[in-house]
């Protein structure tokens, strides 16, 4: 259809295993930064970003031809993976 825009707006939450805290608040300004590069990166928009001691917010833009779950996985989940952990049973989920 011509003259037609779509825009997709997602809220992604990314919490930690067991609900601790390993997101510090010293770095919070560094995480939302490198998490908006990865975003911007995949051709997204970041709208609202929010980072709490055990848990992520992320409001995202999308274009409709954005499949969802390539856009996550190979970026997302291999980071929160990798972050510093407190102790070796604690991931995000």
């Amino acid at each position: 259809m011509a003259n037609t825009y779509h825009q997709l707006y997602l809220q992604f939450v990314f919490a930690v295993q067991y609900r601790q805290s390993l997101i510090p608040k010293e770095n919070k300004e560094k995480l939302h930064k490198y998490i908006t590069g990865l975003v911007q990166n995949r051709k997204a928009k970041m709208l609202a970003i929010h980072c709490m001691p055990d848990l992520a917010h992320l409001f995202v833009g999308f274009d409709p031809s954005v499949y969802i779950p390539d856009f996550i996985k190979p970026r997302f989940c291999s980071w929160l993976q990798n972050l510093p952990e407190r102790s070796d049973e604690t991931k995000f989920a």
